[in-house]
């Protein structure tokens, strides 16, 4: 027998609807009309497949299987949750949110789903929706929002602010790399560029012995750029892409130091090795960004031109 979800404590209710995020419904669990679940086994097996697909860089061919596979199964919560990681990987973040906001209604006040929708929010483009759902999150219950919070106001340029977000996570997180790479990048925002560099080698001491932190060398690389330091930085983004191939932004930013180096053979051949290592839309939208910062426009026609085919 399924357990009915307790109703939420008033003060929790009061803070969640003075962030204009509340939702009354709640799963059934004396629902009679859910599928019998021998009809339906093969969902499980497009589920796999899907995820299959994901993990394979075959987005487009994961969100068209998984969108047949909610249009069926509309209260499949996996399958939502899943569409998300798809649309988000193939470079749609408005649409992910709007499959994750389905997740919610599912299973409202989630506060994984809704830090995921604050994530999401500010992923494209509103900071002021993402700190509601980030708001909405903590007062769920959900623990790791500082970080979260720090980022929003580092996109919105309030970096006093931001700053003060990445220490606090940093408190609550000794022991964490992210906080430490966050700051970082805070740092390097406001121009602190030795400030920078110190919280990440704060991160590289707390990393021995533990696998690599996605974006610590691309932060890295990014900070020595700035200082002039290219041959340091070089060896940062190559260390970035070697631990995490799907890391756009340091193939991005890699490129275009090999530009503006004047290494035009190893740009185009690093684009190219980026968009084989990454298929899909978002890679080659991601190329033809780089070569529209550095004036090759008929190149980018060319990578728009095959994200649009996708």
């Amino acid at each position: 027998p399924l357990q009915t979800p307790g109703a939420a404590d008033k003060e929790t209710i009061k803070k969640l609807a003075s962030l204009g995020y509340l939702t009354a419904r709640s799963p059934d669990a004396a629902a009679t009309d859910l599928p019998d679940p021998k009809d339906l086994i093969q969902t499980l097996g497009r589920l796999r497949e899907a995820s299959r697909l994901v993990a394979a860089h075959r987005e487009d061919d994961a969100v068209s299987a998984l969108r047949a596979l909610t249009a069926e199964s509309p209260r499949m919560l996996e399958a939502w949750e899943l569409l998300t990681r798809a649309l988000r990987q193939s470079g749609h973040p408005r649409e992910a949110r709007e499959a994750l906001e389905q997740a919610d209604r599912l299973q409202p006040g989630t506060p994984q789903i809704l830090a995921g929708l604050s994530d999401l929010s500010l992923e494209s483009g509103d900071p002021g929706k993402a700190r509601s759902f980030a708001l909405a999150a903590r007062a769920a219950g959900a623990s790791d929002v500082a970080p979260l919070l720090a980022k929003i106001d580092l996109a919105a340029g309030d970096l006093p602010r931001a700053r003060d977000g990445a220490l606090e996570a940093i408190a609550e997180r000794s022991r964490d790399q992210g906080p430490l790479v966050l700051l970082a990048e805070v740092e390097s925002a406001a121009g602190n560029l030795p400030a920078a560099l110190a919280a990440l080698r704060r991160a590289d001491a707390l990393g021995t012995g533990r696998p690599p932190m996605m974006n610590l060398e691309a932060t890295r690389g990014d900070v020595l750029s700035r200082m002039g330091e290219e041959q340091a930085a070089e060896r940062a983004f190559a260390a970035e892409i070697r631990a995490f191939p799907e890391n756009l932004g340091a193939w991005s930013h890699l490129a275009l130091l090999y530009a503006s180096a004047g290494r035009y053979g190893e740009f185009r051949d690093l684009l190219s090795r980026m968009t084989a290592h990454v298929p899909g839309r978002r890679s080659l939208e991601a190329a033809a960004g780089v070569c529209e910062i550095v004036g090759d426009k008929k190149a980018a026609r060319a990578f728009r031109a095959r994200a649009v085919s996708r």
